[in-house]
C-alpha cells in the first residue's frame, strides 16, 4: 500500500497509509490512515498535492537530508523529530543545518567535540550535523581559500539563536583565540565570550514567549591575523527597543540589568534602592521575578566580566548608577495646578525622586524639574518657558530615561567593549580576515535574523574594511608603532534627528574623507585628524 505526507492540523505533516477509495458524484474519495490509527478522506486533487514516501525512507536515519530517495517538507519535519527523540537535535539539509531548540543542557559542547570537529574539518571528512561543524567549515574555508564566509542563524522567538551564535563563538575562542593582547593575560577570545553576559543583560528581557529575548541588534567583528588566530574584536549594538524601558505588557518585563541590580545587595544599598515592585519601570506588567533566573548570580557573572574586559570601577559606578537614576525617573509624580488667572503649570509631587535622579544622573536638581515640566520655546525677540501638562511632563520623563537607557549601551557601554578587545589591523605586516555578526531587532510581528559571517582579506596589503559613521567613534591604538587617530562624536554639534540638513552633509563628507586618511599611516598627521 502506498504511503502519503497528508497534512495534519497538529503535526503539519504525517505520513498516512492509502487504505482504499471510492469514487463519489462529487469525485474520487480516498482512505488514508494515519499514524495513530485515526481515518481520514482526501479528495483526488488533494491527494495529488501531497508526497509519496516509503517505508524505508522513514526508517533510514542518514546525517543530511538530501540523500533521501525522496524529499520533501514532510520528511523534513519527519526527520527532525525522529532525531530529536534521541536528543539529535541538529539536522543537516544540504548545507543548512536545522536545529531544534532542546529545552535543556546537553552534554554535547565540550571542549573534545571541539576538538574532534576541527580535526575532522582539517583533514575535508565528512562532518556530522552540528553547529560547530558549521563553525568549522566556515573558519577553515576562510583559511583555505581566503575568501569570505557567513553564516545565517534564522528562527522564532525562542529557537535558539542567541545559543546557537555562543556555540559558535565558542568554537572560535577554542580553535582561533590563543592569541592574547600584550597588555592583558586573558585570551582575546575569551574576552570576546566574556561580552556575552554585558550585552545579553543590558539588551535582553523576558517576553510571552521567550525567558531571554534580544531586544536589540549587534555587529560583531572579529579580526583574524593571517595564520588564522584571533586579533580583536570591535562590538556595535544597535536598534534597542527602547520603549520597553518605560512600559512592559502584561508578563513581561523590563531588561535584566535592572532586575539584577536590585539583586545585588550591596550595590542596592549603596544607591539607595528599594524592591522591583516599588519601581514604576518594573511594576507594571505584574512580573518582577522569573523563577529560572538567578539575578544574583547573573550580577556576580557581569561584574566578572566587566573586569575581563577591563572596565574600570569608575566605569561600573557610572553605569550602574545611570541605572539607578532611571529607575528613580520613573517614580516622578507630576500634579497639574491652574492659577486664578487661569495660567495652568505642573509640579512635581515627590520630589524625593527627583533628587536622588539628580544625583545619580549627575545633574542639578533644579535644572532637572525644570526640564521636565516646562518647554523652551525660542521666538525671535524673546525666549520663553511655557509650562507642560501633566502628560506631557510624564512623556518628558519618559524620554529621558529612554535616552539615558540608550546611551548606557550604546555609546558609553560599547565603546568600552570595543577599547578593551579590538586592536586595529596592520596591513604592513600580515593579512587579516574579520568575523562578524548582526542580527535586526527581534519584535512580535518580525522575529530577530542573526547573521554570522567571516571576511577575509587576501594579501597582506589588503585594505582595511569601510567603517560606518558609528566605527569611527570607536578607535584604538592600531597594533603597530603609530597610533591610530581618535574621531569625536561631540565636535559635530549636527547629530542627533534634529541636525539640519547642511549640518549632515558637511558631516557625511568628512566621514569619507577621515575614512581615506586614517587608513593611511603615511599620511599623519593629518589636519583632519587632530
Amino acid at each position: 500500500m502506498a504511503m502519503y505526507f497528508i497534512p495534519d492540523k497538529d503535526l503539519a505533516w504525517v505520513a498516512a497509509t492509502h487504505t482504499g477509495q471510492e469514487t463519489t458524484p462529487t469525485g474520487i474519495s480516498h482512505f488514508m490512515t494515519k499514524p495513530d490509527g485515526s481515518k481520514t478522506n482526501l479528495k483526488d486533487k488533494q491527494l495529488q498535492l501531497c508526497e509519496t514516501v516509503t517505508q524505508a525512507t522513514l526508517d533510514s536515519n542518514p546525517p543530511n537530508l538530501v540523500d533521501l530517495e525522496s524529499f520533501s517538507e514532510g520528511i523534513i519535519l519527519h526527520m527532525c523529530k525522529k532525531r530529536f527523540m534521541t536528543d539529535d537535535i541538529y539536522t543537516f539539509v544540504g548545507t543548512i543545518l536545522v536545529a531544534v531548540n532542546p529545552f535543556q543542557r546537553l552534554n554535547i559542547y565540550t571542549e573534545n567535540i571541539i576538538n574532534k570537529f576541527r580535526a575532522a574539518a582539517r583533514r575535508a571528512e565528512p562532518l556530522e550535523p552540528h553547529v560547530f561543524a558549521v563553525a568549522a567549515l566556515a573558519l577553515e574555508h576562510m583559511q583555505q581559500h581566503k575568501k569570505s564566509q557567513s553564516v545565517l542563524i534564522s528562527g522564532e522567538s525562542g529557537a535558539g539563536k542567541t545559543e546557537s551564535t555562543k556555540h559558535i563563538l565558542q568554537y572560535l575562542a577554542d580553535v582561533a583565540g590563543k592569541e592574547s593582547r600584550r597588555s592583558s593575560s586573558v585570551n582575546v577570545g575569551q574576552q570576546i565570550l566574556q561580552s556575552n553576559p554585558i550585552l545579553e543583560s543590558f539588551g535582553n528581557a523576558k517576553t510571552g514567549r521567550n525567558n531571554n529575548s534580544s531586544r536589540f541588534g549587534k555587529y560583531m567583528e572579529i579580526n583574524f591575523l593571517g595564520e588564522g588566530k584571533i586579533k580583536g574584536c570591535r562590538i556595535t549594538n544597535y536598534l534597542l527597543e527602547k520603549s520597553r524601558v518605560v512600559f512592559q505588557i502584561p508578563n513581561e518585563r523590563n531588561y535584566h540589568v535592572f532586575y539584577m541590580l536590585l539583586n545585588n545587595p550591596q550595590l542596592k544599598s549603596k544607591h539607595g534602592l528599594e524592591a522591583a515592585s516599588n519601581y514604576h519601570y518594573l511594576n507594571q506588567s505584574g512580573c518582577t521575578d522569573v523563577p529560572s533566573r538567578n539575578e544574583g548570580e547573573e550580577m556576580s557573572e557581569m561584574i566578572a566580566a566587566f573586569n575581563t574586559l577591563e572596565f574600570t570601577q569608575t566605569n561600573q559606578d557610572n553605569i550602574f548608577e545611570a541605572l539607578a537614576g532611571i529607575l528613580n525617573l520613573g517614580n516622578i509624580k507630576f500634579a497639574e495646578s491652574c492659577a486664578a488667572d487661569g495660567t495652568e503649570s505642573v509640579s512635581v509631587v515627590n520630589p524625593d525622586y527627583v533628587s536622588k535622579a539628580a544625583k545619580l544622573l549627575g545633574l542639578n536638581g533644579e535644572l532637572l524639574t525644570n526640564a521636565i515640566t516646562t518647554r523652551k520655546v525660542v521666538l525671535p525677540s524673546e525666549t520663553i518657558f511655557k509650562p507642560l501638562t501633566g502628560v506631557q511632563a510624564r512623556d518628558m520623563t519618559d524620554a529621558l530615561s529612554k535616552g539615558e537607557r540608550s546611551n548606557t549601551s550604546t555609546p558609553a557601554m560599547t565603546t568600552s567593549l570595543t577599547n578593551h578587545t579590538c586592536m586595529q589591523k596592520s596591513t604592513a605586516k600580515y593579512s587579516t580576515g574579520s568575523f562578524a555578526r548582526s542580527t535586526t531587532l527581534s519584535t512580535r510581528a518580525k522575529e530577530t535574523f542573526p547573521l554570522v559571517c567571516w571576511t577575509y582579506s587576501g594579501s597582506s596589503s589588503s585594505k582595511s574594511t569601510p567603517l560606518s559613521n558609528f566605527a569611527l567613534t570607536l578607535q584604538t591604538k592600531s597594533s603597530s608603532s603609530s597610533s591610530m587617530p581618535s574621531y569625536s562624536r561631540e565636535r559635530w554639534k549636527c547629530t542627533g534627528p534634529r541636525a539640519s540638513t547642511a549640518g549632515e552633509r558637511e558631516k557625511r563628507a568628512f566621514i569619507v574623507e577621515y575614512e581615506k586618511l586614517a587608513m593611511n599611516p603615511a599620511k599623519w598627521p593629518h589636519p583632519l585628524l587632530n
